[in-house]
């Protein structure tokens, strides 16, 4: 640039100027690398995301061949239920149908009659059984859907109906029952399903009540939907247990494992079918438990929408019967005929019907007593010692195994012999029953005759038991080929004790085990020759030498370390002694031994390769 004077026309040299032109703020460095980092975010955030959606595809794809192949085993394992009970039936109609024809000919004899009707009434539980099985299966997979029938069904009138069905049971067995019924209730339900949930509801608080116990049924209209609420007095229930009973893929592994535990499921089947009645009809059930005070069952169910007309009845294996659920009548304790002449049989069972029937195998024989558990048991003890003791590991509120326990720990009755009878057929439930002092295991079913059998075998053992106890050859024992007295097998356990504790003392002779015992050196010997036809001197060489061979066999100490522990005095003496006893010197034998131990790992090395050869 340059510059004029505009007065005299002079202008000025040419400078230069530099001028720098700054860039915009979105042309900067900064902008640039900001750019770059938001399009790296931007490709890193579409590659996570396609990730992530990889991976939410491919867990869902997981699950669902997880649910698929659960729904495959549940499918195979109700599809086993299914057969089971297809195959049961025929055989329990042939037992059933000539049970009947039994008890309808009048020229019967009655103790046939008797059994019979035991027949009779252990069938209508197999029926009972085959039929929730069915209902299982059928209400699991859905088969049983098309057959629900909406209707205005009467609830007050059905609950009242049903709960005067358990009304002997519960005069048998003096529980108080309180109702709190909504009068004149009707509601649109399936009146199948109603009549299921409420006698399923029943039949379990009534069950697990005690005897004196209270019950209580709570029926009404709340909020839009019929509420049902049975309560009693209980020990509680496990909330896990009730939990895997109302999982759809849990509930057969958990019958699974009840079953090899021995205990029955069928309380446990029937809150199943319950639940998934519930479900299926929209609603929900919840359960409440206090240990040692009320369990509560709660079912909520809403309106549904009334069907024209009925739908078609699917077809049962077999038909469903109105006492379904009932608890039996109950079987009352028989009472027999005490004889002081007679030994006696303690039948300890949960089960009347099963006392009956064991006590029946025995009344012919022996006196019997059956109290109800242990409590009653331990009472009874208190007055008489039975000759045996039968009891069950039944069910599972059973105490039968610390009643044993209670039985085999007392000084008293630590001699009664105990049979256990057993529904669980894996061997480790077995073992906790022996382990906890039963002197035998059955299972069931069991034959009839090898109870007696065994029955008999034990006391017969304990009669002999007590017979040698009593006489004088119990005082002796048998100790290599000869009658040995206690008092001298134990007088020369004192010996050899002595002996063992001192046997690296040198000063040890037969004085001095004389002095330990507290007898005379006289006596001493007068009593060895009696018993081992040995001088104590003799005693202790022998000892002496045995230390030695083991010490010599077992340890790399020295000969001379091993003449010091086993006691010698002379170097001389010692290897005389040795090889008088063993054939060979100390280091020979020690030389011997060991190649033998090495020949003996090499032999057995050989046979492990060829073997996995």
């Amino acid at each position: 640039m340059r510059y004029r004077n505009n007065i005299t026309g002079a202008e000025s040299p040419v400078y230069s100027l530099p001028i720098r032109l700054k860039p915009a703020w979105y042309a900067t460095a900064a902008a640039k690398c900001l750019y770059v980092l938001l399009l790296l975010a931007v490709v890193g955030g579409v590659i996570r995301h396609y990730l992530l959606r990889y991976r939410r595809r491919r867990a869902e794809k997981l699950q669902r061949l997880e649910i698929r192949r659960k729904e495959e085993v549940y499918e195979s394992k109700m599809r086993f239920f299914s057969n089971i009970t297809q195959e049961l039936s025929m055989p329990l109609t042939m037992i059933s149908a000539p049970c009947q024809q039994i008890l309808a000919y009048r020229k019967a004899d009655p103790y046939v009659l008797k059994y019979a009707q035991t027949i009779r009434q252990n069938v209508s539980k197999l029926h009972d059984l085959i039929y929730m099985l069915h209902e299982f299966r059928g209400i699991r997979t859905g088969q049983n859907d098309e057959s629900e029938n909406i209707e205005l069904v009467p609830v007050a009138e059905i609950a009242q109906s049903m709960v005067e069905t358990f009304g002997e049971y519960s005069q048998q067995n003096s529980i108080h029952c309180q109702l709190d019924i909504e009068r004149n209730l009707v509601w649109p339900t399936d009146r199948d399903g109603l009549s299921t949930i409420l006698n399923t509801l029943l039949s379990n608080a009534f069950k697990h009540t005690p005897y004196n116990g209270a019950v209580s049924l709570t029926i009404r209209s709340d909020n839009g939907k019929l509420l049902i609420s049975a309560s009693n007095d209980s020990v509680g229930v496990n909330l896990e247990d009730i939990e895997a009973i109302f999982d759809r893929y849990r509930v057969l592994d958990y019958f699974e494992r009840k079953s090899e535990r021995g205990l029955s499921f069928q309380g446990d089947l029937r809150l199943a079918i319950c639940h998934s009645i519930v479900v299926r009809m929209q609603g929900e059930i919840k359960v409440e438990s206090t240990p040692n005070a009320q369990t509560t069952f709660t079912v909520l169910l809403p309106q549904l929408k009334v069907t024209a007309e009925n739908a078609p009845t699917a077809d049962n294996i077999v038909p469903a019967s109105k006492e379904y659920g009932l608890p039996l009548p109950t079987v009352t304790r028989r009472e027999f005929p005490f004889d002081k002449n007679r030994r006696t049989v303690f039948i300890v069972n949960d089960n009347s019907e099963i006392m009956n029937f064991v006590a029946e195998l025995f009344a012919a024989d022996y006196n019997i007593k059956m109290p109800s558990g242990k409590t009653e048991m331990i009472e009874l003890l208190k007055q008489m010692h039975p000759d045996i003791i039968i009891c069950d590991a039944l069910s599972e509120q059973s105490d039968c195994l610390s009643l044993i326990q209670f039985i085999k720990q007392g000084k008293l009755t630590s001699h009664i012999p105990v049979i256990l009878l057993s529904t669980a057929q894996q061997i480790d439930e077995r073992i906790k029953g022996v382990e906890s002092g039963a002197d035998i295991c059955l299972t069931l079913p069991f034959n009839v005759e090898y109870l007696k059998a065994v029955a008999e075998q034990l006391l017969r053992r304990n009669r002999s038991l007590k017979d040698y106890y009593k006489s004088s050859i119990s005082a002796f024992e048998l100790s290599d080929g000869r009658m040995l007295h206690q008092d001298d097998k134990e007088f020369i356990d004192r010996m050899l004790k002595i002996i063992n504790d001192n046997i690296s003392n040198t000063e040890i002779s037969t004085k001095f085990i004389a002095d330990e015992l507290g007898v005379s050196i006289r006596n001493l010997y007068r009593r060895l020759e009696g018993i081992l036809n040995q001088t104590p001197t003799n005693i202790i060489k022998e000892y002496r030498l045995a230390k030695a061979e083991q010490l010599l066999t077992t340890t790399k100490l020295s000969i001379d370390e091993i003449i010091y522990k086993a006691g010698f005095v002379n170097r001389g003496t010692f290897f005389k002694c040795f090889s008088a006893k063993y054939g060979c010197t100390p280091k020979v034998y020690r030389k011997e031994k060991l190649s033998q131990i090495r020949q003996e790992v090499g032999e057995e090395s050989e046979d492990a390769a060829d073997r996995s050869a």
